[in-house]
């Protein structure tokens, strides 16, 4: 809802003093309350200016401009930073950014600050198709500052239908050392195995 809607050419217009949220309900979980906000169907998407965040009515973050997928197609941008710390690692910070490149692929990128380590950069691919499904995450660490050595980390699941009933496939899992896991325990790939299979795999039924 607003005060104010001005209908432009190129199906655009422009909001004033607007509400918006997605939620159904009377009461909404959550909106975002802003000064003005431009709209460009065409695109499905919207620019909001000196907004507020209001979580169960009670304002929790101001931003002064804000861009807003109207559609269910998901935008390219900065997610929510991760922050932690380890006894051995420090703290870390994790600045994640979203790459939404095609319909069926999309790439999110982690580079991560561990002060007793150093850079660490991490990405998480994820493609389909019609008859196929991939995830390939890695992570990569260079010269390890308490190790003295590169840290890495692999991860790629694949399957494919090659014909009705009859699937071809691949859990690849590896890493640099028997130690990875224990030092890196906010890693992306986040496996709790200790055997890390190496498999190509044929399924038929």
């Amino acid at each position: 809802n607003a005060d104010r809607i001005d209908f432009r050419h190129g199906n655009r217009s422009k909001i004033t003093a607007s509400t918006y949220t997605t939620c159904k309900s009377i009461k909404p979980d959550w909106y975002i309350k802003s000064n003005t906000l431009d709209i460009d169907s065409n695109f499905g998407r919207g620019v909001a200016r000196n907004s507020t965040l209001y979580f169960k009515g009670v304002p929790i973050l101001f931003l002064p401009i804000l861009s807003l997928s109207l559609s269910n197609n998901p935008e390219s941008g900065a997610l929510p930073p991760v922050i932690a710390a380890t006894n051995h690692g420090g703290f870390e910070l994790n600045l994640p950014y979203y790459f939404n490149i095609a319909p069926n692929f999309d790439l999110t990128v982690y580079p991560n600050v561990i002060t007793s380590r150093g850079f660490q950069l991490g990405v998480n691919a994820r493609y389909m198709g019609y008859n196929y499904i991939g995830q390939t995450k890695f992570e990569l660490l260079l010269d390890d500052r308490l190790t003295k050595n590169n840290r890495y980390a692999l991860q790629s699941i694949y399957t494919q239908k090659i014909r009705p009933g009859l699937f071809i496939g691949w859990d690849i899992n590896s890493a640099s050392d028997n130690n990875y896991f224990d030092d890196f325990s906010h890693s992306i790939i986040q496996d709790p195995r200790k055997f890390l299979n190496q498999e190509f795999n044929i399924k038929y039924n």
